[in-house]
């Protein structure tokens, strides 16, 4: 959980403030969970100047805030940043004595979630307005810790087609769902399906993936050059991009990974085998939704083997 910053103006909300931190304290981030208060106006964790600046400069940071202040404050504080609805953080507005709590962005962040721990914390009923999530008592486009939607505006249009009526199917594990009040029928055209393969483009099918495997690949160019933030990316693209090859009708879905990383003194030899575009059908799959890097360099291919670097440290974690 990512501790929100709990942002107030002056005294008369700083009990509320510390009730809202003691939630989180209980949970472990009692550390990361500060009150922000008005410099010479109230005594707190965090002292700020102007609130406009400090609010947009958390949001930037993609933290998440919890302002103790009338919504339409926070609003216009933030508008000149609300382009990207897929990279917003979540931002509640709580009114200083605790008895209103409204979600205002992080639809697709868990900005609902928080919004019921606090107003449960608090003794109220939070102010949910998210028609998806009020009629089918969660927000299907936004999967637990560990998954991730293929793809997020086709999912707004998965989940109009379920408030209009239509039906839907789901294909794969998705246990967060058990209890979700989705209309379901075996033989419905739209269907969401949990799977490590990548999305064929369907627009019937709301693809989300489980991230299941992530292979970093270093060569020893990027060992050299890990000081000065100049690492070859192609080094980790060789052996992961393969794994996009066809197997039998379906694709696995990958991610590309970014360097640079801390040079270890001694870089571990992969077994060669790991090295050769043959091992790429039997590499693991991969979600695509994870972060991805162009990749890019100067340097041109050995000629000896055009794509894939002659010697390479791979790590894989699952």
């Amino acid at each position: 959980m990512t501790a929100p910053a709990i942002v107030i103006l002056g005294a008369g909300a700083l009990t509320t403030a510390r009730r809202i931190q003691a939630l989180y304290a209980e949970r472990g981030v009692a550390t990361d969970c500060q009150v922000h208060a008005l410099q010479g106006r109230v005594a707190a964790d965090v002292s700020y100047t102007e609130l406009g600046a400090h609010l947009r400069e958390l949001y930037a940071r993609g933290t998440p805030i919890v302002a103790l202040c009338a919504a339409g404050i926070v609003i216009r504080c933030l508008a000149p940043l609300l382009s990207n609805k897929g990279a917003e953080p979540p931002v509640l507005a709580v009114a200083e004595d605790g008895s209103a709590v409204v979600p205002l962005l992080g639809g697709l962040a868990g900005v609902n979630l928080m919004a019921r721990d606090i107003a449960t914390a608090l003794a109220v009923q939070p102010a949910i307005t998210t028609s998806g999530e009020l009629r089918f008592g969660t927000c299907v486009l936004n999967p637990p810790d560990g998954y991730a939607l293929a793809d997020q505006g086709l999912g707004k249009r998965f989940v109009s087609d379920l408030l209009a009526g239509e039906s839907t199917r789901i294909e794969g594990d998705a246990p967060w769902l058990d209890d979700a009040q989705l209309p379901r029928s075996e033989s419905a055209r739209l269907a969401i399906r949990v799977t490590p393969y990548s999305w064929d483009g369907r627009e019937d099918e709301l693809v989300i993936h489980p991230r299941s495997v992530v292979v970093a690949v270093v060569s020893e160019a990027g060992y050299a050059k890990a000081d000065n933030d100049a690492a070859e990316p192609d080094a980790a693209h060789a052996i992961v991009a393969p794994t996009r090859r066809s197997r039998g009708r379906q694709r696995f879905s990958t991610c590309r990974c970014a360097l640079p990383m801390p040079a270890p003194k001694r870089a571990n030899r992969a077994p060669r085998r790991y090295c050769r575009p043959r091992y790429a059908s039997r590499t693991k799959p991969c979600p695509s939704s994870l972060t991805t890097t162009p990749a890019s360099t100067s340097r041109s291919p050995s000629p000896r083997s055009p794509s894939i670097p002659r010697r390479s440290a791979v790590r894989v974690a699952v």
